[in-house]
C-alpha cells in the first residue's frame, strides 16, 4: 500500500522520522554475550534502516549512505550540498512523505518469523518504484516565448528513505517513508523546485506532486507487484487481496487479525466516514493516529512471540510453515495479456488517449479471475511488447497512448458526425 502526505517543516521532518523508532534520549539497546559469557547492553546502530536514493543524490554523493539529521534538513530545506535551489522562496515546500506498507503477513514473517531476506524484497520493491516515480513525474516549468507555461521532464529527484518495523500500536508492520524531497535539476543543470500545476488540460497531467496524487494507486500496485515477485522467488506462494494487493499464503487469520490493530482502527473510521476510497482511508488513518510508544527490538520481539504463543503457535514454525504451502497453477503472462486487453478496450470506451498508469492499475485490480490477478510488473511487459508491435501507437504527450483500433473508431466516429452536420453552421473539425 502507499500512502501520500505533505511535510510540513525540515526540521521537524528530520527530527521525527529519524527519531521515531529511535529517540536520541533513549538508544535503541538489546542483552548481547560476549566471549566470557557476560551479559552486557548493546546499543543498535540505525544506519542500515536508513538510505538515500536518486540521481540528484548519486552526483551529490549521498547515495546509499545513512540519512543523517543534518543532512536531511538542509536537503528538505532546498540545499544540495552547497548549491541552494534556484530562486527558493521563504516558504519553500519540504516535499511528500511517499510510505510503502508491506502486507500484514510479509511483516509478521520478516519481523516475528525472522526472515530478513522479506526486507530486502520489500527495500528492492521501494527502489523500484521510486525509479519509476523519478523517470515519470520529475519535472520542472519554464516560461517559452509566448508567455505560456511548459513543463519539462527531468528524470532527477531526491528521497531519504527510512524504514520502520512497528506500527502506532505496536504490532509489526514493515514500511518505509520515501521523504521526497522538493528538487530537481533542469535541463541548464540549475537546481529547481519541482514544478506543480493547478490547471490540468488535454488529459495531460502535469507538476509533480500532482502526477503522485494521480497515480497513487498504480504505484502502490507497482510496489505491491514487485514485493510479490521478490517474495515468490524466495519460495513463498502469493495471493490476491483485491484490488491490486497481495499477501503471502501460510500464516493463519487468527494471526493477522492479532496483528492489525492499526487496520482495524482505520476501517472503522472509514466506515464512520460513509464512503470508501483511497482518499477516505487517508483521512482515516490521519484521524486515528496517536503518538507512537517508543518499545525497543527486545521488548517488541518478546511481545510479538508471546502473541503468537498466545494464538496457539510457535514462532519458528511461521516461516517454514509459509514456504510448504503450494499455490494454485496458473500461467502470470497469459493473466496479464487477458487483462491489458480488457483494460483497454475498457478505457477505450471513454477515451482515445490512454495513460499506461490507468491502463496497467485497471487491469491490476479489477480483471481478476479465480482469485488471480494480473501482477503489474508482467502487465508492462506486455505493455513494451504492444508498443514495439506497434499495437499501441504513442501520442504527441509522453504517457500517451492510442491504438489502430481506436483511430478507426473515432474517424468512423468523424465521418459519421460531418454526415449528419452539413447543414450546421458550425464547422465540425476532424
Amino acid at each position: 500500500m502507499l500512502s501520500i502526505s505533505p511535510l510540513k517543516s525540515a526540521s521537524g521532518a528530520a527530527k521525527y522520522y529519524l527519531s521515531e523508532e529511535n529517540p536520541k534520549d533513549i538508544p535503541d539497546v538489546a542483552l548481547e554475550k560476549d566471549a566470557d559469557d557476560n551479559y552486557y547492553l548493546k546499543e543498535h546502530s540505525t544506519d542500515e534502516n536508513t538510505f538515500w536514493y536518486g540521481k540528484l543524490t548519486i552526483e551529490a554523493g549521498l547515495a546509499g549512505k545513512p540519512v543523517e539529521q543534518a543532512t536531511l534538513e538542509s536537503v528538505l530545506s532546498g540545499n544540495l550540498g552547497d548549491e541552494t535551489i534556484k530562486g527558493k522562496r521563504d516558504d519553500h515546500k519540504c516535499g511528500l512523505d511517499l510510505t510503502f506498507s508491506a502486507p500484514k503477513r510479509l511483516s509478521t514473517l520478516a519481523l516475528v518469523g525472522g526472515d530478513t531476506r522479506l526486507i530486502d524484497a520489500h527495500t528492492n520493491a521501494v527502489k523500484f518504484v521510486l525509479s519509476q516515480l523519478e523517470t515519470n513525474t520529475a519535472q520542472t516549468v519554464s516560461i517559452n516565448k509566448e508567455g505560456e507555461r511548459e513543463f519539462n521532464n527531468t528524470e532527477s529527484m531526491a528521497f531519504a528513505v527510512v524504514r520502520h518495523k512497528s506500527s502506532r500500536e505496536n504490532d509489526p508492520q514493515l514500511h518505509s517513508h520515501a521523504l521526497t524531497t522538493n528538487m530537481t535539476r533542469d535541463e541548464k543543470g540549475q537546481l529547481r523546485t519541482l514544478a506543480s500545476s493547478l490547471k490540468q488540460k488535454g488529459g495531460v497531467i502535469n507538476g509533480t506532486g500532482e502526477r503522485i496524487y494521480n497515480f497513487q494507486k498504480y504505484y502502490g500496485i507497482l510496489y505491491q507487484s514487485q514485493l510479490a515477485k521478490g517474495a515468490q522467488e524466495l519460495g513463498y506462494t502469493t495471493r490476491s487481496l483485491g484490488n491490486g494487493q497481495i499477501d503471502i499464503e501460510g500464516v493463519p487469520q487468527i494471526l493477522a487479525d492479532a496483528f492489525s490493530t492499526r487496520s482495524q482502527q482505520i476501517e472503522q473510521q472509514t466506515l464512520d466516514l460513509g464512503f470508501d476510497s483511497r482518499a477516505a482511508k487517508d483521512v482515516a488513518n490521519l484521524n486515528t493516529r496517536k503518538t507512537k510508544t517508543y518499545k525497543n527490538d527486545t521488548t517488541l520481539a518478546a511481545q510479538w512471540q508471546k502473541t503468537v504463543k498466545e494464538s496457539g503457535f510457535l514462532p519458528e514454525d511461521l516461516v517454514q510453515n509459509a514456504l510448504n504451502v503450494v499455490g494454485k497453477e496458473h500461467d502470470p503472462v497469459s493473466v496479464a495479456k487477458k487483462a491489458f486487453t480488457r483494460a483497454v478496450d475498457h478505457l477505450g470506451q471513454y477515451s482515445t488517449a490512454l495513460n499506461l498508469e490507468k491502463v496497467i492499475e485497471l487491469a491490476a485490480s479489477s480483471f481478476t479471475k479465480g482469485g488471480i490477478q494480473a501482477n503489474a510488473i508482467d502487465l508492462k511487459v506486455i505493455a513494451d511488447e504492444w508498443r514495439k508491435e506497434g499495437t499501441l501507437i504513442p501520442l504527441t504527450e509522453k504517457g500517451q497512448y492510442t491504438t489502430k483500433t481506436l483511430i478507426y473508431n473515432e474517424q468512423a466516429l468523424i465521418n459519421s458526425t460531418q454526415g449528419r452536420a452539413h447543414h450546421m453552421r458550425t464547422h465540425v473539425e476532424s
